[in-house]
C-alpha cells in the first residue's frame, strides 16, 4: 500500500512541474492600441479574458487564442467598446526554460461593438499580425506575458491600416 500511495504522489508532483509546458492557458490582459484615423478608431485600453491553446513539436507551436474584453478609448470620454478577438498563427518560443522570449506570426479577426458615432468601416475587422513577447514562469503554471505587435487590417474599398497593439497577461496554465 505505501508502494502504491507513493507511486501516487511522485506522479501527481510530477504532472505539476510539467504544467508550464501544457498546452492551454487561461487569464486575465490588458491591452491597448495606437489611435488610427483610417479606421476612425481611437486609441483605446482594454481589460479581458483570454484563452490560448498551443500545439506543436519542440520550439514551433500552432497557437489560437481569443480574448473578450472591455475597452475604452483614450479620446472620447465615455466612449466604450466590448471587443472580441481571436488569433490563430504559429509561435516560434526562442527558450523552453522558465523565460520564453518569443515571436508570433497569425490572422487576427476583431469584432467590435459600439463604434463611435461616425464610425464607417466594418465592425468585423481582419488583420495579419506579427507579434514579439517574452513569457516568464513564476510558478510552474503560473505566467507573466508582456507582448508588443502590429496588425495590417484589410478593408474592403479602403485603405489597409496597421494599428499597433501591447498588452500584459497574467495566466495560468492548464
Amino acid at each position: 500500500m505505501r508502494f502504491f500511495v507513493s507511486i501516487v504522489i511522485v506522479m501527481g508532483g510530477a504532472s505539476v512541474a510539467e504544467a508550464q509546458y501544457a498546452g492551454s492557458t487561461i487569464g486575465v490582459v490588458a491591452t491597448g492600441t495606437s489611435a488610427n484615423d483610417e479606421l476612425t478608431l481611437g486609441g483605446q485600453y482594454s481589460l479581458g479574458i483570454e484563452g490560448e491553446h498551443r500545439m506543436g513539436v519542440g520550439n514551433w507551436k500552432g497557437t489560437y487564442r481569443a480574448t473578450v474584453g472591455y475597452a475604452q478609448s483614450f479620446r472620447t470620454t465615455g466612449r466604450s467598446l466590448f471587443p472580441a478577438r481571436v488569433d490563430a498563427g504559429i509561435r516560434y518560443d526562442l527558450l523552453e526554460d522558465r523565460r520564453r522570449p518569443y515571436f508570433a506570426a497569425a490572422f487576427s479577426y476583431w469584432q467590435l461593438t459600439n463604434p463611435p458615432s461616425g464610425y464607417v468601416d466594418p465592425t468585423r475587422l481582419v488583420a495579419p499580425a506579427l507579434r514579439i513577447g517574452y513569457e516568464h514562469y513564476f510558478a510552474t503554471e503560473i505566467s507573466l506575458s508582456l507582448e508588443v505587435g502590429g496588425a495590417w487590417f484589410l478593408v474592403v474599398d479602403g485603405p489597409d491600416p496597421i494599428l499597433l497593439d501591447y498588452g500584459i497577461g497574467l495566466r495560468t496554465h492548464y
